[in-house]
């Protein structure tokens, strides 16, 4: 493992505290001190503001809780989802890639999403070259897939 990166945006409909709250349900509470979420405010198409929150984290301690945090609180059927598309959800870089509901997050529950308007979180892996077993083996020791 090397890195977690962790982005949502907060349109202009939504709170961007509620948004900021959601991002922080996927990161473990103890580490939130030790975490830096960036804000970074832009103007969408009509003019219209739009806030991304980001956070990217490299050290290799929080890294390991950051992703057994996530399976952790993820659901079986959720894991066997993630296993079941485990090659669409890998690139060919050895990035992992998640999203969840924002909502579903701010109630303090994580559901996984198609949707474009959700918390991305994108695992990144160093195995060069890319070894799939190796990766898929990792993730069901941390118990990311089932």
């Amino acid at each position: 493992m090397v890195s977690v990166d962790i982005e949502t945006f907060a349109h202009a409909t939504e709170d961007p505290e509620k948004v900021l709250k959601s991002l922080k349900f996927i990161l473990p509470e103890e580490i939130l001190d030790e975490v830096k979420i960036k804000r970074e405010e832009l103007k969408g198409h009509y003019k219209n503001p739009i806030i991304i929150f980001r956070t990217a984290i490299r050290r290799k301690r929080l890294v390991k809780k950051v992703i057994s945090h996530i399976a952790k609180i993820l659901s079986e059927k959720d894991k066997k989802r993630i296993k079941s598309s485990f090659n669409r959800r890998l690139d060919p870089s050895g990035n992992l890639y998640l999203r969840f509901d924002k909502q579903e997050a701010y109630l303090g529950k994580a559901v996984l999403t198609e949707s474009g308007d959700s918390i991305r979180v994108k695992i990144a892996f160093t195995s060069h070259p890319l070894e799939l077993n190796k990766i898929l083996g990792f993730c069901k020791e941390i118990g990311l897939v089932t």
